[in-house]
């Protein structure tokens, strides 16, 4: 059985019912509208197929919330025609980028609000989809496991990771992985340098303790030094016992004295010591430690140049890579030991010896033989020079007393003339015009000033872009060259600040506070009013009274904006009868949100007009045209430029 053609006047009815569910705007769908389209697709498949098509034009639109309306008229046909069905499912991928994103290059349109509620609408009505029809379309089933193991869909609470948030979760796993990759370089380096940092700062501590021996490493046992002294006390005290006392005055001195001889002092006697250890110890560089110093430097160098920063680099780049805590600790206490070696290391104060050369072919001079010598030259020199001196003084004295004399009086009278002439020339820039610095002053004595000349510039006021160099024909300046020895001062009298208002009562209660000198561009001009904005001059009034009755009988009682609004909010009509000279410009689709508006500011209306193709054009030509007269000029006698046009 053969399909009839479907009418020309129901395909006409199919398409307005659909183009007027599409493009209202609203998230419900007009039940009437719907069930008009249910019955023509129910007349024949081509009207289903037609439907399909006009449906898809609509997903492909470049607004979000005609592609909602769209989705949501697909997935109601979607349940009821298996050709609808069979339709869809042969074009899945196409539907799964215009509604879910998954084409990141073709991300979902404005308004952003719709078309995140798109996606999730999508989300659902492909899992329920999926549950009713899985089993009998494959390829629909090939597209949910895609969703979920590829766009990682979460159809739970269907939400899907968009691209950016896709993008953002594979360069954390990247970065993860190299951060890994470094961990283990990190620790390998670590482990290859570590046997030589623990020899080297056992080298250094044993070349420290060899310049500075501590007590503990001597060895000593705390019980043979205690016998050792308990021994040496019972000896003294025997041979105190069979001294024989001579002098019985004398007990206290004799006690003393026989622990004097055997170099103790008396036991009742206590010394205090102050001890006071200073922080730098002082070595002396001798040929027996020589060695041990050059070693230690040797090491010291080695720690701060090379063991040291990369200790340091090792600690920072495992906390950054959030390395163990084990790692971390073993770490600051090799970064502790070095320390502490190097401040044991810069307390020694270390004096380097110098051998002294004792040549015996030098013979050394005393001191005092030299002064002797010289003392007797300069007493035989002393006295010839003063019998000299003492004449040339006496007549010196006097030429001087007369030179001084005449001094004071010119210096005297130069001070009071420079006075007279400072004063003078003060008064004289006082009263004087000031006047900066410019051209005419330049060229104030220049006899042979040539005439000054310029290249016309013929700006057409049709077009944005304009060419400064159509034509290098030099005009002569107006004036000639006396309008370089001129300067025009213009004279724009005395500022007088504004200290009144416009004053004029506002809808709010307050008064106008604009300060304009004679008109204000809200209220008119400008008049005397009192603090409540009520005019002080009649004549005045009546002039504003008369206006406000004109313009009263221009605009009728019912053109009051606040009427206007109440009824449009009740009646959605739009009763403001429009402005002479003003068209209204009528919306196509009203109930859609204006994508374009978002866009339509200064910067991109003068970008539209600035950088237009044609306007672009003809600056290039211009531009050519004088980069070529300018190079023909220049370098037209060369062989390379003979032949260029």
């Amino acid at each position: 059985m053969e399909l009839k053609r479907p009418k020309k006047t129901t395909l006409e009815d199919l398409s307005k019912a659909i183009k007027d569910i599409t493009h209202s705007g609203q998230k419900g769908i007009n039940q009437l509208e719907l069930d008009k389209i249910i019955n023509l697709c129910k007349i024949s498949e081509k009207y289903v197929q037609q439907a399909y098509h006009l449906i898809i034009s609509d997903l492909e639109k470049n607004h979000s919330e005609i592609r909602y309306s769209a989705f949501q008229l697909c997935d109601d046909l979607f349940r009821r025609s298996s050709c609808f069905r069979s339709l869809i499912v042969s074009d899945m991928q196409h539907i799964f980028e215009l509604s879910l994103e998954t084409n990141s290059a073709k991300p979902l349109p404005q308004p952003r609000s719709r078309a995140i509620e798109l996606k999730r609408l999508a989300l659902k009505a492909v899992y329920q989809w999926h549950h009713l029809y899985g089993k009998e379309y494959k390829k629909l089933a090939i597209g949910f496991s895609y969703l979920q193991r590829c766009k990682k869909v979460d159809f739970s609470n269907f939400t899907t990771v968009d691209a950016v948030t896709h993008f953002d979760i594979e360069r954390s796993r990247r970065q993860s992985l190299i951060n890994e990759e470094r961990k283990k370089k990190i620790l390998v380096e670590i482990k290859d340098m570590e046997p030589e940092i623990r020899s080297s700062i056992k080298s250094l501590s044993n070349c420290i303790n060899l310049l500075i021996p501590e007590p503990d490493h001597f060895f000593i046992n705390e019980n043979d030094f205690s016998e050792m002294d308990n021994t040496y006390r019972n000896n003294i005290f025997k041979a105190y016992e069979n001294k024989h006392i001579v002098d019985e005055e004398c007990i206290e001195e004799g006690e003393s004295s026989s622990w004097r001889e055997v170099g103790m002092p008396n036991l009742n006697h206590s010394v205090q010591l102050l001890f006071t250890p200073s922080k730098t110890i002082e070595i002396n560089e001798t040929t027996e430690n020589s060695s041990i110093l050059e070693n230690a430097k040797g090491f010291i160098k080695l720690i701060n140049n090379r063991y040291m920063p990369s200790v340091n680099s090792w600690i920072q780049s495992l906390t950054l890579l959030s390395g163990s805590q084990d790692e971390i600790k073993q770490l600051l206490d090799t970064k502790e030991e070095l320390q502490n070696l190097l401040r044991k290391y810069n307390n020694l104060n270390i004096h380097t010896y110098d051998e002294v050369s004792t040549d015996s072919e030098l013979e050394e001079v005393k001191e005092s033989h030299i002064k002797e010598i010289v003392y007797k030259k300069r007493k035989t020199s002393c006295e010839d020079a003063w019998r000299i001196q003492s004449d040339n003084i006496s007549k010196e004295t006097k030429q001087s007393e007369h030179i001084s004399s005449n001094s004071n009086q010119n210096e005297a009278q130069r001070s009071t003339s420079k006075e007279v002439k400072l004063d003078r020339k003060k008064k004289l820039l006082s009263v004087a015009p000031k006047r900066p610095y410019d051209i005419d002053l330049y060229h104030w004595e220049d006899p042979l000033l040539p005439t000054p000349t310029m290249i016309p510039v013929n700006a057409e006021g049709s077009r944005f872009w304009a060419s400064t160099c159509d034509e290098l024909n030099e005009v002569p300046v107006p004036g000639g060259s006396t309008s370089l020895r001129t300067r025009v001062i213009e004279f724009t009298g005395k500022f007088e600040p504004i200290t009144h208002t416009c004053r004029a009562p506002l809808p709010s209660g307050k008064l106008c506070p604009r300060k304009d000198k004679f008109k204000c561009p809200f209220h008119g001009a400008i008049v005397q009013r009192n603090d409540f904005g009520q005019c002080t001059n009649p004549e005045d009034a009546e002039r504003l009274a008369l206006l406000a009755e004109k313009q009263q009988k221009e605009t009728p009682d019912w053109q009051d904006p606040i009427l206007l609004k109440e009824i449009e909010a009740q009646t959605g009509l739009d009763l403001k009868i429009p402005e002479k000279g003003k068209r209204k410009t009528k919306r196509k689709y009203p109930g859609l949100t204006d994508v374009k508006a978002k866009h339509n500011n200064t910067t991109n209306r003068l970008m539209r007009k600035v950088f237009n193709r044609s306007s672009v054009r003809k600056v290039a030509t211009s531009l050519d045209k004088f980069d070529r007269r300018r190079f023909k000029d220049k370098f037209g006698d060369n062989f390379n430029y003979v032949y260029d046009k």
